[in-house]
């Protein structure tokens, strides 16, 4: 959401519309819930540091685990995928760079001020960030509408794609100019 809604508010005549999936950019709740081990690891100073130059196979597993809303679809080659992913240069040192900065409010508060269409789509059952944050961005930005998939995780896109784009698809042709 970071991003997406600093560049929607910087240029509102270049973002008609905006599509925020499971998103971050608010802070978390004190709800006394944690992150998902592999997300809390990263954070650590020594620990973190070390993850983002090495990131051992089991690291990537519990955090597919943990963001899918039904782990047993998390695959031995999803997670190799993922693995390999997250080997790429820079994308490691990227990860626990977005895990340090956490859901800082990088808007200061600015999401009244978006004024496109907005559709905020959320997994019920999303291990990283909770579906109250999906619900504040739909309170907070004035055009928007709050979709919950009850069976998704982090990933709807990965864990119903059908339903995801057809989702995008009825909100982008709704309001199409």
């Amino acid at each position: 959401m970071q991003l997406a809604g600093a560049f929607a508010l910087a240029n509102p005549r270049r973002v008609t519309q905006l599509i925020l999936i499971d998103a971050g950019g608010i802070p978390l709740p004190e709800d006394g819930r944690k992150a998902p081990i592999a997300f809390q690891l990263m954070g650590k100073p020594v620990i973190g540091n070390m993850l983002a130059w090495i990131t051992p196979r089991p690291i990537v597993a519990e955090a597919m685990h943990s963001i899918y809303g039904d782990p047993s679809k998390v695959s031995d080659g999803l997670i190799d995928l993922y693995h390999d992913m997250v080997r790429h240069e820079g994308n490691r040192q990227a990860t626990r760079l977005r895990v340090r900065l956490g859901q800082t409010d990088l808007l200061g508060g600015r999401l009244k001020d978006i004024r496109q269409p907005t559709l905020i789509l959320w997994g019920a059952k999303d291990g990283l960030i909770p579906l109250s944050i999906g619900r504040q961005f739909d309170e907070e930005i004035p055009n928007s509408t709050l979709q919950v998939f009850e069976d998704a995780g982090h990933v709807p896109m990965e864990e119903i794609p059908a339903e995801t784009a057809a989702a995008a698809e009825a909100f982008l042709s709704s309001h199409s100019r």
